[in-house]
């Protein structure tokens, strides 16, 4: 086929087979998830579709589900009764419901959703959460819903150096105590510091959410929840923002190859 690879680094053609391999799954990875959108973009982007939203009304709430018999959503606000509140089915195996009123949920409210699949009842955490919370005592997970007021940037005109001076760290072990440390504690405390040393960028190891803390992240169960352990979103946004004022660029790691059951 030739790839433009082979002219940077030409001991690559011995392996041009690998690569038409590679190249191959890709496309048909590709054309399996663009079946219902226009673009990865777009693809990538379903959290602005699926999930929780606000509204002025209410609550939208949707799931992808393609495989289920019926689904359900439950929590605080309705005393967990499972069965009660039920999904409408649309096409594509996407779910939806809407709740009347802008207190129908609210921030910090815990739910899950209750999926029936050959006849069985199992309850599941949201696909698109932007929040999963372990219980301290029983160590079980679940989704929270997070109703932030939308944060305000204050460094949009920002412009990373194309120089870059790299440093990589992960915000529960930046400090000295036996514990978790979080986004803000970060922020304040260990952000000046990388500036004085003359990085130019941070990279953060991964921080969507994860069970197993000793996997440093890299076990990830919610895909579009930023870890509880270190803060919520507009902590994490509050250090980038700050770091762009200091001249810093920051990369998150995002973990596609290491998901674990999301249960």
């Amino acid at each position: 086929m030739g790839y433009a690879i082979f002219d940077y680094d030409p001991s690559l053609q011995g392996f041009e087979a690998d690569i038409d391999l590679r190249m191959n799954n890709y496309k048909h990875k590709k054309k399996q998830l663009l079946t219902n959108a226009v673009s990865l973009s777009e693809f990538a982007n379903g959290h602005e579709y699926f999930g929780f939203h606000k509204t002025q009304d209410g609550w939208l709430y949707r799931e992808w589900a393609p495989a289920a018999e019926e689904v359900y959503l439950t929590g605080d606000m309705n005393g967990w009764k499972w069965l009660d509140l039920p999904l409408k089915r649309l096409d594509n195996g996407v779910w939806e419901i809407f709740l009347q009123g802008q207190n129908a949920l609210y921030d910090g409210c815990h739910v899950k959703t209750i999926i029936r699949k050959n006849g069985q009842l199992f309850d599941r955490i949201p696909l698109y959460a932007k929040r999963v919370v372990q219980d301290p005592v029983t160590y079980t997970w679940c989704a929270q819903v997070c109703d932030e007021t939308p944060y305000k940037w204050k460094h949009n005109a920002f412009v990373p150096d194309k120089k870059l001076f790299i440093y990589e760290c992960h915000i529960g072990m930046a400090q000295d105590e036996q514990r978790v440390a979080t986004f803000d504690e970060f922020r304040q405390n260990t952000l000046p510091r990388i500036k004085k040393l003359g990085y130019n960028v941070l990279q953060i190891m991964a921080i969507m959410e994860h069970p197993y803390y000793g996997s440093f992240g890299y076990q990830v169960s919610n895909f579009f929840a930023v870890s509880s352990r270190f803060g919520k979103p507009n902590d994490l946004k509050r250090l980038i923002d700050e770091a762009h004022g200091m001249g810093i660029a920051v990369l998150l790691d995002v973990v596609h190859s290491h998901a674990v059951r999301n249960t």
